[in-house]
């Protein structure tokens, strides 16, 4: 009510956290002060995270009945979990936007950005910067 031009959303991780598991993450959501759905998805890898009760797919078909968008607004990896280096990360993050996007999600964010004066992409932290390969994926969709 105080701000009409922008959306809402939770911000919840969306995996079953307390509060927001199985059914409550729908109940949550059914909000009408909540325009969008969220999940976070920290995966070792998995194009669609999560099991039958706190994964994606169900998130998913739970804001379909909502008639609300979903977005992932929190994805991450450290490159050296995800095959070692920036590369196998970016092609992980390939197959996910692909899975993802093709499942209905609506919006992926990366997590998070690091200017190239503050080091960029590394190897040991989530932090996508100028010029990592992982872009090509954020402007493909």
């Amino acid at each position: 009510s105080i701000d009409s031009n922008h959306l809402v959303s939770t911000g919840v991780i969306g995996s079953g956290q307390c509060g927001a598991s199985g059914p409550e993450y729908e109940a949550l959501h059914a909000l009408a002060a909540v325009d969008v759905c969220s999940f976070h998805d920290y995966s070792a890898a998995q194009p669609m995270p999560g099991d039958v009760f706190n994964g994606l797919q169900l998130r998913l078909t739970q804001c379909g009945g909502l008639n609300k968008p979903l977005i992932v607004g929190e994805m991450g990896r450290r490159p050296q979990t995800a095959g070692g280096t920036i590369a196998t990360r970016a092609a992980i993050f390939g197959a996910q936007f692909a899975a993802q996007y093709g499942a209905g999600v609506d919006g992926i964010l990366l997590w998070g950005w690091r200017n190239a004066d503050e080091g960029g992409s590394a190897r040991l932290d989530y932090d996508i910067g100028p010029g990592d390969p992982a872009l090509v994926h954020v402007r493909a969709y």
